[in-house]
């Protein structure tokens, strides 16, 4: 029973998922949608845009030859099936952006960049008229959905090398937590096998 105790207090912690973005896989003028839902976030009205293609130079990437920018008439939305823990982006924009952020306990946040005291959960680095600008929001309780959208929509800004962490369903965990325990005790079984307790006689 000790044995055991001490083989499941040495099982690593589940980290969170962590995933990155860049848009390289797909071709410009490409909605992007469900194309990442495997990493756990879908988007609406969104496409993407290619340096030297369809990307107008007021908008450089941040890294790589794509960004995602909005689409006419409504906001880019980002939603998280596995509610996010922290998200990360770098936006550039040519009118007065606006976040609204669903969190997964209920509450909701309308941020604006151009009023850092107003930001709250977030963090800006860059100045207002940088191009790249890299905006993080972080809650341990969960992020559900987060829209974009200016005071002009449609190709007014884009968004380019997203970094999202996610805590993976309870469910998981528990996969994880007893494929680590049950890699323990065959790893045990097997150095008992190897080195044979003796005994000793007086």
């Amino acid at each position: 029973m000790k044995r055991l105790l001490a083989l499941f207090l040495a099982v690593p912690a589940v980290l969170p998922g962590s995933f990155f973005l860049g848009f390289e896989e797909l071709p410009d003028g490409n909605v992007v949608n469900d194309f990442y839902a495997g990493f756990s976030v879908k988007f609406q009205n969104a496409t993407v845009l290619t340096k030297g293609i369809g990307l107008s130079p007021i908008f450089p990437p941040a890294g790589g030859l794509n960004v995602a920018t909005d689409l006419p008439g409504s906001p880019m939305v980002m939603t998280f099936p596995t509610p996010a823990t922290s998200f990360s982006a770098y936006f550039t924009w040519t009118a007065p952006i606006h976040f609204f952020v669903a969190y997964t306990s209920g509450a909701v946040d309308t941020l604006n960049p151009a009023n850092p005291a107003n930001f709250s959960g977030a963090e800006i680095i860059g100045g207002m008229t940088d191009p790249n600008k890299q905006i993080s929001f972080a809650k341990a309780s969960g992020i559900d959905e987060i829209d974009i959208s200016t005071d002009v929509p449609g190709n007014s800004f884009t968004i380019d090398n997203v970094t999202v962490e996610s805590v993976p369903e309870p469910s998981v965990c528990v996969s994880l937590a007893s494929g680590f325990v049950a890699l323990a005790l065959r790893r045990a079984r097997r150095g008992e096998k190897l080195h044979p307790e003796t005994s000793h006689t007086d």
